[in-house]
C-alpha cells in the first residue's frame, strides 16, 4: 500500500520528457546505524533526471527517503515503474553483478554514461536547462527550514568535499 502511495506521489512530481529511473545509493555513513549519505553528484543527478528511487544493499535502510525519494532493495524493485536503473560509472561491473545476482533485470542495468547516451543530446540539454531552477527551490527550501547563516555553511561545506 505504501507503494502505491509513493508511485503516486512521484508520478505528479515526474517529468514527462524522462522515464523514470532508479539510481545506485553510492553512499552511507554511520557503521551501528546505517543513515543514506549520497555524493553531491548523485544529488545534482538527482535534480536533473526523473529519479524514482535509490537502490543500495543495505536492508537497514530500505524504505526511509533521501531527497524525497525512496530507498530501496533489489527484491522491492519490481514495485516501481522505472525503464532503466542506472550506476556510476566507476564501479559498473561490480555492482552490475551484485544487481544481477539479485534478480534484477540485466537489459535495464545501465551506466551513467549509457544512460547520458539513451536520452540524447535534447534531453541533456533539457535535465541542464531544469537543474539550475531545482536547485534554487531547494536552496530556498533550506533556507527557510534552517535559516541563511546554516544554510550557507553547508553549501560551502557540499562545495568543499
Amino acid at each position: 500500500m505504501a507503494m502505491r502511495v509513493y508511485n503516486l506521489e512521484r508520478k505528479i512530481k515526474n517529468r514527462s520528457l524522462f522515464k523514470p529511473t532508479i539510481f545506485w545509493l553510492d553512499g552511507v555513513r554511520g557503521e551501528e546505524n546505517l543513515f543514506p549519505n549520497p555524493s553531491v553528484k548523485l544529488t545534482l543527478l538527482t535534480f536533473k533526471y526523473n529519479v524514482q528511487a535509490y537502490i543500495t544493499e543495505y536492508k537497514q535502510i530500505e524504505f526511509l527517503k533521501y531527497n524525497y525519494r525512496l530507498i530501496i532493495t533489489p527484491k522491492n524493485i519490481k514495485f516501481l515503474p522505472h525503464k532503466y536503473v542506472v550506476i556510476p560509472d566507476e564501479n559498473y561491473l561490480e555492482i552490475k553483478n551484485k544487481l544481477i545476482d539479485a534478480g534484477v533485470g540485466k537489459k535495464s542495468i545501465v551506466s551513467l554514461r549509457e544512460y547520458k547516451k539513451k536520452i540524447g543530446i535534447l534531453g541533456n540539454i533539457y535535465a541542464n536547462l531544469c537543474l539550475l531552477p531545482r536547485l534554487i527551490s531547494r536552496i530556498m527550501q533550506y533556507v527557510k527550514r534552517n535559516g541563511v547563516s546554516h544554510a550557507v555553511e553547508k553549501i560551502k561545506s557540499k562545495l568543499d568535499k
